[in-house]
C-alpha cells in the first residue's frame, strides 16, 4: 500500500504515537501533513496539548503558538512564582517563623504539628506575597488546617499565563530541629482541585519501588535519578487533574546545608503546586516534620487568550 493511499483514520492512529517534536517537524517540513493537520485541527490540537500536559480548552492557544512561546522564553531566568497558602499539618507554637510561608524563603523552617502525610498547597502568585509579620492564627480554619485567603483569591487573575515548572529546590534542616523531612512528593495542577484522592494514593509511600508501583497503577511512566544527597523518581507528564512530578527521599547524613535541586527534565505546567510531606527522620521523641525549603522554579508562559 502506498503511503498516500492510507485512509484518514490510519493517519490519525499513527499520529497518536508521535511525540511533540515529530508533530512540529512534520508540520514544517511536509506539505501533505501540514494540510492534513489543518483539516484535522481539533484532533491535532488535543493531541499536541496532551503531550504538553495541558487539558484541551477553547481558550487555550494553538499548540504551535505555545511552542513558540516556549522557544522565545527559553533564555528567561527561572524564578519562584509560587506562594504556599494552605496546610493541613498545623504549625509549631503558632509562630510565624515556623509557619508554611517559610517554605519559599531563604531563612527559617516550616515545622508541622503532624508527623506524616502533610499536604501543603502553593498557588501561582507573582504579585502577591504574605505578610510574614502576621500571626498564623489569623488563617486558622480548624485544628491543624490553615488557609491564606488573599493568596487563593489571586488565582483567578492572569488565567492566560501559566508557570512552567523546570526545577525544584529542596532544603532540609540539618541542625536544631528534631524531625527533618526525609520523604516527600511534589505535584501540580492547572486548575483548583477539590478531589485529592490521587495524592492520597501516595500516602506513606516510603520507597522508590512504592512510588513506581503507584505510578504504574496510574499508567504513568517514571525514571529514577539520584545523587549523593537524594534519590528521586520523576514522573512523565500526563493529562489529569493532578500531575505527579516527583517522589524524593533525602539522604540526611549526606545532605548539604545549601540544599539540592531536582531536575524535572520536562515541562510541568501548573498554577497550583503541591508538596506531600510523607515522613521525617525522627532524631528525638518528637512527632512532627521539619522542612526548610521546597520551591518550584519556573518561567511564565502564555498559554491562553488574555
Amino acid at each position: 500500500m502506498n503511503f498516500i493511499n492510507l485512509k484518514n483514520s490510519n493517519f490519525l492512529e499513527i499520529i497518536k504515537y508521535l511525540e511533540l517534536a515529530d508533530l512540529a517537524s512534520l508540520s514544517i517540513t511536509c506539505k501533505f501533513f501540514n494540510n492534513f493537520f489543518i483539516k484535522n485541527e481539533d484532533f491535532i490540537q488535543k493531541q499536541a496539548l496532551s503531550l504538553l500536559g495541558i487539558e484541551y480548552s477553547p481558550s487555550v492557544l494553538p499548540w504551535k503558538s505555545i511552542l513558540l512561546n516556549l522557544y522565545n522564553s527559553s533564555d528567561t531566568k527561572l524564578q519562584n512564582l509560587f506562594q504556599p497558602y494552605f496546610t493541613n499539618g498545623g504549625t509549631y507554637r503558632y509562630m510565624g517563623y515556623y509557619f508554611m510561608w517559610r517554605l519559599v524563603q531563604d531563612e527559617g523552617t516550616y515545622c508541622t504539628h503532624l508527623q506524616e502525610n502533610v499536604l501543603v498547597k502553593y498557588i501561582f502568585s507573582p504579585n502577591i506575597k504574605p505578610n510574614m509579620d502576621e500571626e498564623p492564627t489569623k488563617y486558622k480554619i480548624s485544628e491543624d488546617v490553615f488557609n491564606l485567603h488573599n493568596l487563593e483569591e489571586s488565582a483567578n487573575e492572569n488565567q492566560h499565563l501559566c508557570p512552567e515548572i523546570r526545577r525544584i529546590f529542596i532544603k532540609i534542616p540539618l541542625g536544631g530541629f528534631t524531625c527533618p523531612c526525609e520523604i516527600l512528593m511534589c505535584f501540580s495542577s492547572l486548575k483548583k482541585i477539590e478531589n485529592f484522592s490521587l495524592i492520597q494514593n501516595f500516602h506513606s509511600c516510603k520507597t522508590k519501588e512504592d512510588a513506581i508501583r503507584n505510578g504504574e497503577i496510574l499508567k504513568l511512566s517514571t525514571k529514577i535519578i539520584g545523587g549523593n544527597e537524594h534519590e528521586a523518581v520523576i514522573f512523565k507528564k500526563s493529562i489529569g487533574e493532578i500531575q505527579p512530578i516527583c517522589w524524593v527521599k533525602a539522604h540526611f547524613e549526606k545532605c548539604s546545608s545549601n540544599g539540592f535541586w531536582i531536575e524535572t527534565g520536562d515541562s510541568f505546567f501548573g498554577r497550583y503546586f503541591y508538596v506531600l510531606l510523607i515522613s521525617a527522620r525522627a532524631l528525638y521523641s518528637d512527632n512532627n516534620i521539619d522542612i526548610s525549603n521546597v520551591t518550584p522554579w519556573s518561567r511564565v508562559i502564555e498559554i491562553g487568550n488574555a
